[in-house]
C-alpha cells in the first residue's frame, strides 16, 4: 500500500490535526487565514443544525466571513457578473454546460494578470468541516491565478463537497500519487506574523466561494 498524502499548511508551517501523516507521501499544501487552528471547534456549535456537508461548508464559510452563492448552468453567467470585478482572469473550469464568459481573460499574460483584479478558477473539492477548496494545478495556471489577485472567486460542485479534511485526502490521492497537485485553501490569505492581522500578504484579501449545482466533471 502507498503512503498516504500528507497535509501541511503553508501559513503556520503545521500539520493538520485530523489527518493521518506518514513520511515520504506526497504532499497537499493547504493556505488559510490565521484563525485556522481554532476553526473546527468554533464551527461545531454554528454547525449543530447543518445536517448536510453543503450546509456544513456553507456553515464554516460563513464562520471565515467567506460569501457563498449557489447557481446553476442557466444563471452561471449573471452570478459571476454580481460577484466578479473586472478586469477579471480565469482558467477554464472542466464543468459540462457551463464555461467562462467572453468578458473573462481565459489567457492572461503578466501584464493582464498584474492588472486583474478577479480570478475565477475551478475547485476540485470542498471540505464541509474547514470551509476549505482544493484548487488543482493546471495547464492554464488555475493555481497562480487564484493567489495574485484581490478576489479569488473558486467554483465547485455542489456533488463535490466532502464532509471532512480525511475524505478529501482520500479523493485526492490517486491523484497526488500519480504526480498531480493541489492547494487546499481556506477563506482568505491572512498572516499576523507581524503583529497585526494583515489580509492578502500571500493570496487573496477576499474569496467568494461559487457552488455550482449540477454540471458534471468533463
Amino acid at each position: 500500500m502507498g503512503a498516504a498524502p500528507r497535509v501541511v499548511d503553508l501559513r503556520t508551517r503545521r500539520p493538520d490535526a485530523h489527518v493521518e501523516h506518514r513520511a515520504g507521501g506526497p504532499t497537499v499544501h493547504t493556505e488559510g487565514n490565521s484563525q485556522m487552528c481554532g476553526h473546527v471547534e468554533s464551527d461545531m456549535s454554528s454547525q449543530q443544525g447543518a445536517t448536510t456537508p453543503l450546509a456544513r461548508f456553507e456553515a464554516s464559510l460563513a464562520e471565515l466571513d467567506v460569501p457563498v452563492t449557489r447557481t446553476g448552468a442557466g444563471t452561471f453567467e449573471d452570478t459571476l457578473e454580481g460577484i466578479c470585478r473586472e478586469p477579471t482572469v480565469g482558467t477554464q473550469l472542466g464543468f459540462e454546460g457551463v464555461s467562462l464568459p467572453g468578458w473573462i481573460d481565459d489567457a492572461p499574460t503578466p501584464a493582464t494578470l498584474e492588472a486583474a483584479r478577479t480570478s475565477v478558477t475551478p475547485a476540485t473539492l470542498g471540505v464541509a468541516d474547514y470551509g476549505s477548496v482544493a484548487l488543482p494545478s493546471t495547464p492554464g495556471g488555475a493555481e497562480q491565478l487564484s493567489l495574485f489577485v484581490d478576489l479569488h472567486v473558486p467554483v465547485v460542485r455542489a456533488g463535490d463537497v466532502l464532509p471532512d479534511m480525511r475524505a478529501a485526502v482520500e479523493r485526492l490521492g490517486p491523484e497526488l500519487r500519480a504526480g498531480g497537485s493541489s492547494i487546499l485553501a481556506t477563506g482568505p490569505s491572512a498572516t499576523a506574523d507581524m503583529g497585526a492581522l494583515v489580509r492578502g500578504a500571500h493570496g487573496p484579501k477576499e474569496v467568494h466561494v461559487v457552488v455550482l449545482e449540477g454540471g458534471e466533471r468533463r
